[in-house]
Protein backbone atom coordinates (compact mmCIF):
# COMPACT_ATOMS: atom_id res chain seq x y z
CA UNK A 1 0.00 0.00 0.00
CA UNK A 2 2.87 2.28 0.52
CA UNK A 3 3.87 2.44 -3.02
CA UNK A 4 1.02 2.67 -4.10
CA UNK A 5 0.15 5.99 -1.97
CA UNK A 6 2.44 8.37 -3.92
CA UNK A 7 0.69 7.34 -6.85
CA UNK A 8 -2.77 7.91 -5.51
CA UNK A 9 -1.94 11.38 -4.55
CA UNK A 10 -0.37 12.37 -7.71
CA UNK A 11 -3.36 11.27 -9.53
CA UNK A 12 -5.33 12.92 -7.02
CA UNK A 13 -3.36 16.28 -7.92
CA UNK A 14 -4.01 15.83 -11.46
CA UNK A 15 -7.65 15.20 -10.89
CA UNK A 16 -8.28 18.34 -8.53
CA UNK A 17 -7.91 20.21 -11.52
CA UNK A 18 -10.59 18.90 -13.59
CA UNK A 19 -14.32 19.02 -13.03
CA UNK A 20 -15.17 15.69 -13.74
CA UNK A 21 -13.19 13.56 -11.45
CA UNK A 22 -13.13 9.46 -12.44
CA UNK A 23 -13.22 6.99 -9.81
CA UNK A 24 -9.48 6.77 -9.16
CA UNK A 25 -9.40 10.22 -8.94
CA UNK A 26 -11.80 10.53 -6.51
CA UNK A 27 -9.92 7.52 -4.32
CA UNK A 28 -7.11 9.54 -4.49
CA UNK A 29 -8.55 12.98 -3.29
CA UNK A 30 -10.13 11.10 -0.31
CA UNK A 31 -6.35 10.38 0.68
CA UNK A 32 -5.52 13.53 0.10
CA UNK A 33 -8.42 14.74 2.44
CA UNK A 34 -10.02 16.93 -0.25
CA UNK A 35 -13.46 14.99 -0.26
CA UNK A 36 -15.75 16.66 1.29
CA UNK A 37 -17.60 14.86 4.20
CA UNK A 38 -20.71 14.95 2.62
CA UNK A 39 -19.62 13.34 -0.61
CA UNK A 40 -17.83 10.56 1.09
CA UNK A 41 -20.96 9.78 2.88
CA UNK A 42 -22.65 9.75 -0.10
CA UNK A 43 -20.21 6.85 -1.44
CA UNK A 44 -20.81 5.00 1.66
CA UNK A 45 -24.13 5.15 1.05
CA UNK A 46 -23.96 4.31 -2.53
CA UNK A 47 -21.43 1.31 -1.59
CA UNK A 48 -24.16 -0.03 1.04
CA UNK A 49 -26.67 -0.04 -1.43
CA UNK A 50 -24.84 -1.93 -3.75
CA UNK A 51 -23.83 -4.41 -1.25
CA UNK A 52 -27.47 -5.06 -0.07
CA UNK A 53 -28.80 -5.65 -4.00
CA UNK A 54 -26.02 -8.52 -4.13
CA UNK A 55 -27.32 -9.85 -1.00
CA UNK A 56 -30.44 -9.87 -2.25
CA UNK A 57 -29.73 -11.14 -6.13
CA UNK A 58 -27.42 -14.02 -4.38
CA UNK A 59 -30.80 -14.56 -1.98
CA UNK A 60 -32.81 -14.96 -5.26
CA UNK A 61 -30.32 -17.34 -6.51
CA UNK A 62 -30.32 -19.51 -3.57
CA UNK A 63 -34.01 -19.50 -3.53
CA UNK A 64 -34.63 -20.57 -6.81
CA UNK A 65 -32.08 -23.12 -6.73
CA UNK A 66 -34.24 -24.60 -3.50
CA UNK A 67 -37.72 -24.28 -5.22
CA UNK A 68 -36.30 -25.80 -8.39
CA UNK A 69 -35.10 -28.74 -6.26
CA UNK A 70 -38.23 -28.91 -4.63
CA UNK A 71 -39.70 -29.17 -8.19
CA UNK A 72 -37.44 -31.84 -8.83
CA UNK A 73 -38.31 -33.93 -5.67
CA UNK A 74 -42.10 -33.65 -5.98
CA UNK A 75 -41.74 -34.64 -9.58
CA UNK A 76 -39.89 -37.77 -9.03
CA UNK A 77 -42.25 -38.99 -5.82
CA UNK A 78 -44.71 -38.47 -8.89
CA UNK A 79 -42.85 -40.58 -11.08
CA UNK A 80 -42.49 -43.01 -8.41
CA UNK A 81 -46.01 -43.39 -7.94
CA UNK A 82 -46.75 -44.30 -11.49
CA UNK A 83 -44.27 -46.77 -11.48
CA UNK A 84 -45.65 -48.63 -8.28
CA UNK A 85 -48.92 -48.46 -10.26
CA UNK A 86 -48.00 -49.85 -13.45
CA UNK A 87 -49.25 -48.94 -17.16
CA UNK A 88 -52.61 -48.08 -17.52
CA UNK A 89 -54.65 -46.05 -20.21
CA UNK A 90 -52.36 -42.68 -19.62
CA UNK A 91 -49.47 -44.27 -18.53
CA UNK A 92 -46.59 -46.42 -20.88
CA UNK A 93 -43.57 -47.80 -19.46
CA UNK A 94 -40.88 -48.49 -22.42
CA UNK A 95 -37.74 -49.55 -21.35
CA UNK A 96 -35.63 -48.75 -24.31
CA UNK A 97 -35.69 -45.83 -27.95
CA UNK A 98 -32.95 -47.44 -29.37
CA UNK A 99 -31.90 -50.82 -29.87
CA UNK A 100 -33.31 -54.40 -29.31
CA UNK A 101 -36.64 -54.12 -27.40
CA UNK A 102 -37.10 -56.09 -23.75
CA UNK A 103 -40.50 -57.19 -24.49
CA UNK A 104 -41.31 -56.50 -28.21
CA UNK A 105 -45.66 -55.90 -28.84
CA UNK A 106 -45.52 -53.43 -31.61
CA UNK A 107 -43.43 -53.53 -34.82
CA UNK A 108 -39.88 -54.67 -35.46
CA UNK A 109 -37.96 -51.83 -33.29
CA UNK A 110 -38.55 -50.12 -30.29
CA UNK A 111 -38.54 -46.64 -32.04
CA UNK A 112 -41.81 -47.64 -33.77
CA UNK A 113 -43.14 -48.96 -30.76
CA UNK A 114 -42.54 -45.49 -28.81
CA UNK A 115 -43.46 -43.77 -31.64
CA UNK A 116 -47.17 -45.99 -31.60
CA UNK A 117 -47.12 -45.38 -28.02
CA UNK A 118 -47.56 -42.07 -28.54
CA UNK A 119 -49.80 -42.26 -31.37
CA UNK A 120 -52.18 -44.07 -29.00
CA UNK A 121 -51.79 -41.28 -26.15
CA UNK A 122 -52.72 -38.56 -28.80
CA UNK A 123 -55.93 -40.61 -29.99
CA UNK A 124 -57.29 -41.14 -26.59
CA UNK A 125 -56.76 -38.68 -23.72
CA UNK A 126 -52.99 -38.28 -23.56
CA UNK A 127 -51.23 -39.10 -20.59
CA UNK A 128 -47.33 -40.12 -19.65
CA UNK A 129 -44.72 -42.08 -21.87
CA UNK A 130 -41.60 -42.70 -19.67
CA UNK A 131 -38.83 -44.18 -21.33
CA UNK A 132 -35.60 -46.35 -19.22
CA UNK A 133 -37.95 -47.78 -17.26
CA UNK A 134 -39.30 -51.66 -17.14
CA UNK A 135 -42.84 -52.96 -17.43
CA UNK A 136 -42.71 -54.27 -13.70
CA UNK A 137 -41.55 -50.16 -12.98
CA UNK A 138 -37.81 -50.87 -12.35
CA UNK A 139 -35.88 -48.58 -13.88
CA UNK A 140 -33.25 -49.45 -16.73
CA UNK A 141 -31.98 -45.82 -17.58
CA UNK A 142 -31.23 -44.64 -20.82
CA UNK A 143 -27.52 -45.77 -20.93
CA UNK A 144 -28.01 -48.37 -23.24
CA UNK A 145 -29.27 -46.07 -25.41
CA UNK A 146 -26.95 -43.57 -24.87
CA UNK A 147 -24.47 -45.93 -26.13
CA UNK A 148 -26.15 -46.98 -29.58
CA UNK A 149 -26.20 -43.37 -30.16
CA UNK A 150 -22.50 -43.18 -29.85
CA UNK A 151 -23.48 -39.62 -28.36
CA UNK A 152 -23.78 -40.43 -24.70
CA UNK A 153 -26.43 -37.50 -23.34
CA UNK A 154 -29.55 -35.97 -22.80
CA UNK A 155 -29.77 -33.46 -25.75
CA UNK A 156 -28.81 -36.02 -28.31
CA UNK A 157 -31.09 -38.28 -26.94
CA UNK A 158 -34.04 -35.52 -27.25
CA UNK A 159 -33.32 -34.71 -30.56
CA UNK A 160 -33.14 -38.15 -32.05
CA UNK A 161 -36.43 -38.85 -30.05
CA UNK A 162 -38.24 -35.59 -32.15
CA UNK A 163 -36.83 -36.94 -34.99
CA UNK A 164 -38.65 -40.27 -34.73
CA UNK A 165 -41.75 -38.92 -34.25
CA UNK A 166 -41.61 -35.96 -37.08
CA UNK A 167 -40.65 -39.12 -39.26
CA UNK A 168 -42.56 -41.74 -38.02
CA UNK A 169 -45.87 -39.86 -36.76
CA UNK A 170 -45.76 -35.95 -37.91
CA UNK A 171 -43.50 -33.02 -37.23
CA UNK A 172 -46.51 -31.29 -35.46
CA UNK A 173 -46.76 -33.73 -33.05
CA UNK A 174 -44.00 -32.46 -31.36
CA UNK A 175 -45.69 -29.36 -30.28
CA UNK A 176 -47.86 -32.52 -27.92
CA UNK A 177 -44.75 -33.44 -26.63
CA UNK A 178 -43.21 -32.14 -23.14
CA UNK A 179 -39.90 -33.95 -22.60
CA UNK A 180 -37.99 -33.65 -19.80
CA UNK A 181 -35.11 -36.15 -17.90
CA UNK A 182 -34.86 -36.95 -14.11
CA UNK A 183 -32.30 -39.38 -12.32
CA UNK A 184 -33.71 -41.92 -10.64
CA UNK A 185 -31.05 -44.52 -8.39
CA UNK A 186 -28.53 -42.72 -10.63
CA UNK A 187 -30.29 -43.58 -13.60
CA UNK A 188 -31.59 -41.05 -16.60
CA UNK A 189 -35.12 -41.24 -17.19
CA UNK A 190 -37.02 -39.81 -20.06
CA UNK A 191 -40.56 -38.71 -19.20
CA UNK A 192 -42.77 -37.40 -22.09
CA UNK A 193 -46.18 -36.01 -21.14
CA UNK A 194 -48.56 -36.25 -24.07
CA UNK A 195 -51.26 -33.72 -24.76
CA UNK A 196 -54.38 -35.23 -26.48
CA UNK A 197 -54.54 -34.44 -29.94
CA UNK A 198 -58.27 -33.39 -31.59
CA UNK A 199 -57.09 -34.71 -34.79
CA UNK A 200 -55.96 -37.98 -35.95
CA UNK A 201 -52.71 -39.27 -35.59
CA UNK A 202 -51.42 -42.51 -37.62
CA UNK A 203 -48.03 -44.02 -37.95
CA UNK A 204 -46.37 -44.25 -40.91
CA UNK A 205 -44.52 -47.05 -41.85
CA UNK A 206 -43.93 -46.92 -45.52
CA UNK A 207 -46.88 -46.46 -47.22
CA UNK A 208 -49.55 -47.55 -44.87
CA UNK A 209 -50.95 -45.60 -42.42
CA UNK A 210 -51.90 -47.34 -39.13
CA UNK A 211 -53.90 -46.38 -36.19
CA UNK A 212 -53.72 -46.92 -32.54
CA UNK A 213 -55.30 -45.95 -29.15
CA UNK A 214 -54.54 -46.63 -25.72
CA UNK A 215 -56.79 -49.37 -24.11
CA UNK A 216 -56.03 -50.26 -20.75
CA UNK A 217 -52.59 -50.55 -20.22
CA UNK A 218 -52.31 -51.35 -24.12
CA UNK A 219 -51.42 -49.43 -27.38
CA UNK A 220 -53.77 -51.31 -29.47
CA UNK A 221 -54.49 -50.97 -33.50
CA UNK A 222 -57.67 -50.34 -34.49
CA UNK A 223 -59.49 -51.82 -37.88
CA UNK A 224 -60.17 -49.61 -40.73
CA UNK A 225 -63.97 -49.41 -40.04
CA UNK A 226 -62.93 -49.15 -36.16
CA UNK A 227 -61.07 -46.31 -37.25
CA UNK A 228 -64.02 -44.61 -38.82
CA UNK A 229 -66.09 -45.05 -36.32
CA UNK A 230 -63.64 -43.62 -33.64
CA UNK A 231 -62.60 -40.83 -35.73
CA UNK A 232 -65.97 -39.58 -35.64
CA UNK A 233 -66.63 -40.23 -31.52
CA UNK A 234 -62.97 -38.24 -31.67
CA UNK A 235 -65.16 -34.87 -33.50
Amino acid sequence: MASIHPILLSVGSIEASHKEKSWLGEVALILQGNFSFQELERYILWLLIGLLIAVFILRVIAGNKKLLALRELRVIRHMKGLFREGENQAVALVPRLLGAPRQPKLGSSPELAVASTMAGLMNTQGGYLFIGVDKDGSCTGLEEDYKVLGKPGREDFHQHLLQVVGTILDPSCCARLKVSFHAMEGKDICRIQVKRAFSPVYVHVGEHAHFYIREGGCTRELEVTEVLEYIERMS
